[in-house]
């Protein structure tokens, strides 16, 4: 888990949901995320797309602490089960 204060709104904490170097795995859990109204960050995008993707570098998929069980969920529903950290 990582955290961050926000002004005013106390400490914002996030959960890594999937690690991954697929680029196209990363595109449809981003898809999934955003049709179901789910914030997200996505850590390392810019690094891992200097290596070209080589797989040295896999990007991180981080949602709020409230929303990760909703976004596990419905991650685990479209059946990446075995793409997900748990």
């Amino acid at each position: 888990m990582f955290g961050r204060s926000l002004p005013g709104q106390g400490v914002l904490t996030v959960r890594v949901i999937v690690k991954t170097t697929d680029p196209v795995l990363l595109s449809y859990v981003e898809t999934l995320l955003t049709d179901a109204d789910i914030a997200y960050h996505v850590a390392d995008r810019h690094v891992s797309a200097i290596e070209a993707w080589n797989g040295a570098f896999p990007v991180r998929v981080m949602v709020a602490d409230d929303a990760y069980d909703d976004a596990m969920g419905m991650l685990r529903a479209e059946g990446l089960e075995s793409s997900l950290l748990s």
